[in-house]
């Protein structure tokens, strides 16, 4: 895994909408938190690319969307991330 990713608290923002949406848009998760969107889908696609968030095929409205979950090494992530801030 590129560690470059999990420095940017955009990453860790959108790990964690997921953690709490799973099944999320990319429209949700870019309209999530204080980052501009295009940030926002950068990131997606680099998480998804290191295999930390998962697609599905999906629809809303009758139109086709692609749903975002994490795979079983972000939910780990996400995890530790989660305790991480809680202390």
């Amino acid at each position: 895994m590129d560690p470059i990713i999990m420095e940017r608290t955009s990453a860790w923002a959108i790990l964690g909408y997921i953690q709490e949406h799973p099944g999320a848009t990319i429209s949700s998760i870019a309209g999530a938190g204080d980052a501009r969107n295009k940030t926002r889908e950068a990131r997606v696609r680099d998480l998804t690319a290191e295999g930390i968030l998962r697609t599905e095929p999906g629809s809303y409205r009758n139109r086709p969307t692609i749903r975002y979950y994490l795979t079983p090494r972000g939910e780990i992530l996400a995890t530790i991330l989660d305790m991480l801030v809680k202390i």
